[in-house]
């Protein structure tokens, strides 16, 4: 019986580089993954916001309009010029307060909702360093604004490549504009 063949120490160094490797780039697909599913949950919060405001203005006025239609037998009766301005600034001033309303309700289901939400955290480890996607996200808007000249208000997009193995970052703003640093 053939013994078998002992594996060299290359290949072992090789077998744990690469495996470091995928390590890596699952843990950047993580993040990458991470980013656009709070970037649509944000889009579908958006929607839902300007749904419920729209339903609670509607409701508003509904409301406004049958306590109007309420009043009417025990009011004087005045001329129908009279009554339909008034009748309009009252509609006014409901609407405005629903929009307020709402507004708050929005407010506070977002607090809600930021509470509940799960903290996703994104670590990447490659040769004993320890690098957060916060961190990743951080550096690449101070290298932005302080080296680059760039303003930080003005950001709607970041993409980051993050590549371990030749230790950069690089990252594109909205984009357009181009940049890299080093890990």
């Amino acid at each position: 019986m053939p013994r078998p063949k002992k594996e060299s120490t290359e290949t072992k160094k090789k077998t744990t580089e690469t495996k470091k490797k995928e390590k890596v780039a699952k843990a950047v697909k993580t993040a990458v993954a991470v980013a656009a599913v709070e970037k649509i949950a944000e889009a579908e919060a958006e929607k839902v916001k300007k749904a419920v405001t729209r339903k609670v203005a509607k409701t508003a006025v509904k409301k406004v309009t049958e306590k109007a239609a309420e009043k009417k037998p025990a009011e004087k009766k005045t001329s129908a010029k009279k009554a339909e301005p008034a009748k309009k600034t009252a509609e006014k001033k409901i609407a405005k307060t629903a929009v307020k309303v709402a507004a708050a309700k929005k407010v506070v289901s977002a607090r809600k909702n930021a509470k509940e939400a799960a903290r996703t955290n994104v670590i990447l480890q490659y040769a004993g360093m320890n690098v957060t996607y916060d961190d990743l996200l951080q550096n690449a808007k101070n290298k932005y604004q302080f080296d680059m000249g760039g303003d930080v208000s003005g950001i709607k997009n970041i993409d980051l490549y993050v590549k371990p193995d030749e230790g950069k970052v690089y990252f594109v703003i909205n984009k357009k504009i181009e940049g890299d640093y080093d890990l």
